[in-house]
């Protein structure tokens, strides 16, 4: 994998950069999403592990530094940022950690989903690359597949005001008139 820089006031223009956008060649592991964080940094979430890029103004100075290899992403549209924490689906569940907790983030810490785990060990995971989420009204939103969905038809929601999830809304397929039935699938969540 590879994230390719445009000059900054020529979009279409790119610079090679010696290679400072080459993603960790030699692993097995895919970049699965990018998300732009405070102070010039790239975290780069990998399907097994995550980085951090810095500065991204100087791509000369540019600097890839390994966060964890025990924790990655399955889910791109899932990460969210609140405040100075980010939120994430990864195979062990929902993280929220914050910038320097990501430097202290391990496979073995305790997800924010661990109350919740059954719930999370009953998503669909082939799909669950579909998830989608969204910060509402100090909530947390994410959408994911149950285990026998192939689209994205339960709701979890995490309240930040309690610090606990409080709702996990499931749409079985209702009849809708005469018109037959029809499923819940949430393809995106929009504020």
């Amino acid at each position: 994998d590879e994230i390719i820089f445009s000059e900054a006031l020529f979009p279409d223009d790119y610079d090679p950069a010696f290679g400072r956008g080459r993603l960790f060649m030699g692993k097995n592991d895919k970049l699965m999403g990018l998300f732009s964080f405070t102070e010039d940094k790239l975290l780069a979430f990998m399907r097994n592990s995550i980085f951090v890029c810095t500065p991204t103004t100087n791509l000369r100075e540019m600097k890839k530094t390994l966060v964890t290899q025990e924790v990655g992403l399955v889910a791109r549209k899932s990460i969210v940022q609140v405040g100075n924490r980010i939120l994430f689906l990864s195979d062990n569940g929902v993280y929220s950690v914050t910038f320097e907790d990501l430097y202290n983030l391990r496979g073995n810490d305790i997800p924010l989903s661990e109350p919740i785990q059954d719930t999370i060990n009953g998503i669909n995971k082939n799909y669950w690359h579909n998830a989608v989420a969204v910060y509402f009204d100090n909530r947390y939103y994410l959408a994911v597949p149950s285990a026998n969905s192939t689209v994205n038809d339960t709701l979890l929601i995490f309240n930040f005001l309690n610090n606990e999830w409080e709702s996990r809304d499931v749409v079985d397929g209702f009849v809708l008139g005469t018109a037959g039935q029809v499923d819940w699938n949430i393809r995106n969540l929009l504020i």
